[in-house]
């Protein structure tokens, strides 16, 4: 694995209306590669079929994850130095989110 990529990450990628259940290989490397060419910082390695069991592994462990997010944020005038020290302290930020409504009947009520 090249090391300026971080850890691989399993995910799922549906494909509505398949013509086929499992893709032949030269069809996901050639998926892999219209996906790196696309250039959105995104990087595919690997992709293979995925059995139910995998996708229930992947579903159950969704939940436990650590998750980081970034943001670009603009502002209305620039930044002092006690700005950014205020922004650079702010670490550890939890994102409290609902579930999506897309997703409500896989998750137990809490």
């Amino acid at each position: 694995m090249d090391p300026a990529w971080p850890a691989r990450s399993p995910f799922v990628l549906e494909i509505s209306q398949a013509r086929q259940a499992h893709p032949p290989d030269h069809a996901l490397r050639a998926l892999e590669a219209a996906m790196e060419a696309a250039d959105h910082g995104v990087k595919v390695v690997g992709l293979t079929p995925c059995t139910r069991e995998a996708l229930e592994r992947i579903k159950e462990a969704e939940d436990s994850k650590q998750k980081t997010y970034q943001a670009l944020c603009w502002c209305s005038r620039p930044l002092d130095a006690a700005d950014e020290a205020r922004l650079l302290a702010v670490q550890d930020v939890k994102v409290l989110q609902d579930t999506p409504v897309r997703v409500l009947h896989r998750r137990a009520a809490k």
